[in-house]
């Protein structure tokens, strides 16, 4: 198969172009090929495992892959994109190089001689962990004498990539190596300051919780200031509630019980703690969701107006419901950010916190209570009930709006949640976007 960049990167081939480019045996090769001339020597390549795709229509697609390199322990993170002419870098730059060679001194490159390549002719350039100009400390983060020293005592660590996202997030997972003990940790790196933030949003966090009971907080370790720009968790017990609602187990009625409860409590905590963090108006959110179905307006035009018209609807149906004074949420609640375990549930991520309506963190977990039920019949019936309950007496404006936003949230869902790789993105976005549809309606409908 011929790839086309500029037909692929404009949407004019539609999302089976998007997966023919990403499937292409031409392509794949051009990547394997920038691959296995940047390594330092002849190494068997085994397979590149794509995991994850990122298109933006007229500027950039993105494939995270994970891949085999016999010899080398695990998986190695590598990135690569395509850019629109003119988007395209002009090779490595002096920062990276020196990244690069600090890579290298602390044998972070093995057995790789270059962690960047490019073909300019398809401008697609290659990146691999851990490079990020964006974090330069990504690299030394990564190398487990550092880590050593950082954590103090005489734990040896093994370093795992868990996200690799050059110039937006790097999470990493710190685990005793092998005849060592000690605790299982996890670093989430910032590009500036705002992980001194959320530092101290998570400690208030955590007091906050636990004065509760069923539910708590992940508490952070430490804040790695200066040019470290990290937070230090430990690894927590559990597993997140939505492998439960997933599975219907008989458990989960309890544990969304205990969410709504600590969500509850979040809304009701004192001005100190909202004092802590930024203001977020939903408008915002409507906002962030137009982004982030730009693919589905690109490819699936029939759908694409559907999303536009969603968005409208709910603008005006927020100009006749009355919102409420802001208050602390935490931006991001859904069920994969409460683990599960026999003390309750545990929460976690807090970047997102911020100042705004309450009904936004409500709307998103109902929202995301639908996604991973959807399929049992009367599942999400019964599921956002218990949810509800737990959570308490809420006010009519509040659910109200809420359920204005369900809809909303679960398009924005869609679209970042249903890669446009898998084979059947066309089938499975439109049907989504046409349930969304059909939720704003109701609640249209139940309106006087």
């Amino acid at each position: 198969m011929t790839v086309h960049v500029d037909d692929v990167l404009s949407g004019r081939t539609g999302a089976l172009g998007v997966r023919g480019a990403l499937r292409s045996s031409s392509l794949r090769r051009r990547v394997r090929g920038l691959l296995m001339d940047a390594l330092a020597r002849p190494t068997p390549l085994g397979p590149c495992r794509l995991r994850r795709t990122k298109f933006k229509p007229g500027r950039k697609l993105t494939a995270y892959l994970d891949a085999d390199i016999a010899g080398h322990g695990g998986p190695r993170a590598i990135a690569v994109t395509w850019e629109a002419a003119g988007g395209a870098t002009d090779g490595p730059s002096a920062h990276e190089a020196a990244l690069e060679a600090e890579a290298g001194r602390r044998g972070l490159r093995t057995p790789f001689r270059r962690l960047t390549a490019e073909a300019r002719d398809v401008r697609m350039r290659v990146d691999i962990a851990p490079l990020d100009a964006a974090f330069p400390q990504l690299v030394r983060l990564s190398d487990p004498a550092y880590v050593a020293e950082l954590v103090g005592g005489s734990t040896r660590f093994e370093v795992v990539t868990v996200r690799y996202r050059p110039r937006q997030r790097h999470v990493l997972l710190y685990r005793p190596a092998a005849a060592h003990h000690g605790p299982t940790l996890f670093a989430k790196l910032y590009r500036d300051d705002a992980g001194a933030r959320e530092h101290l949003v998570a400690l208030a966090v955590a007091d906050l919780l636990d004065e509760a009971r069923d539910c708590a907080g992940a508490r952070p370790l430490a804040y790695l200031d200066h040019d470290d720009r990290a937070v230090l968790f430990a690894s927590l017990p559990g597993r997140p509630l939505s492998t439960c609602l997933r599975g219907g187990t008989r458990a989960a009625g309890v544990h969304l019980r205990q969410g709504g409860a600590a969500l509850r409590r979040l809304h009701a905590a004192p001005a100190e703690l909202s004092a802590l963090v930024e203001p977020h108006a939903v408008e915002a959110e409507l906002i962030a969701t137009e982004r982030a179905s730009e693919a589905i307006q690109h490819l699936l035009p029939s759908s694409g107006a559907a999303v536009r018209d969603i968005l409208a609807r709910t603008r005006d149906l927020l100009d006749q419901v009355p919102a409420e004074p802001a208050c602390f949420v935490h931006g991001d609640y859904k069920a994969d950010h409460l683990l599960v375990g026999r003390a309750g549930v545990t929460l976690i991520d807090f970047d997102r916190c911020a100042r705004s309506e309450p009904a936004l963190d409500l709307a998103k977990f109902l929202a995301d209570v639908r996604w991973w039920t959807e399929r049992r019949p009367g599942a999400v019936a019964s599921a956002q009930a218990e949810f509800l309950a737990g959570y308490g007496p809420t006010s009519r404006p509040r659910l109200a709006r809420a359920r204005v936003l369900e809809p909303l949230l679960l398009l924005k869902m869609t679209a970042r949640r249903v890669p446009v790789h898998e084979p059947d993105w066309d089938g499975r976005t439109a049907a989504l976007v046409a349930r969304a549809d059909q939720l704003l309606r109701d609640v249209e409908g139940a309106r006087p």
